[in-house]
């Protein structure tokens, strides 16, 4: 299911097509590691020697702690088009999500268009758990930041 906000269909309707820069293609080139129940893309995971008990009481939960972890501020990557290549990394993540077979997963795009301290776009994503809702995908709306949310 995908959940957009009015701000970000405005937005998505005036993207371009654009192949996704190698740069970020070598973040989705990489595998997902595993770890006490959480996913993470391999190219940010950082071993951590906290117990899942610190994790939940800093982070709310886990899966507020993979929200965490596996963004991806894109434009770290490319200097231009950061919508588009934002957008295209979102589309390319969920093709490669989806041909791994894991569990379902919330995927979230947020863009940010400003002429003053330049275009910024942040993917994440976090496995879908019970009780364990990082985005309030029902109330899209009431954020005031472009949103695009998929449950894969």
């Amino acid at each position: 299911m995908i959940y957009i906000n009015s701000v970000m269909s405005e937005i998505l309707n005036d993207l371009c097509v654009i192949d996704l820069a190698d740069s970020l293609q070598e973040i989705l080139d990489k595998d997902f590691v595993f770890v006490d129940g959480m996913f993470f893309l391999n190219y940010n995971y950082i071993s951590n020697e906290e117990s899942l008990e610190v994790i939940k009481d800093r982070y709310g939960d886990i899966s507020g702690f993979e929200f965490s972890m596996n963004a991806i501020n894109i434009d770290d990557y490319v200097n231009n088009n950061i919508a588009e290549y934002g957008y295209e990394f979102f589309k390319k993540f969920k093709i490669k999500w989806i041909n791994s077979k894991l569990p379902s997963c919330y995927i979230a795009l947020s863009i940010q268009l400003d002429k003053e301290f330049g275009d910024m776009a942040k993917f994440t994503f976090y496995i879908k758990r019970d009780g364990q809702d990082v985005i309030d995908v029902d109330n899209i709306d009431d954020y005031p930041e472009p949103l695009l949310v998929e449950v894969i």
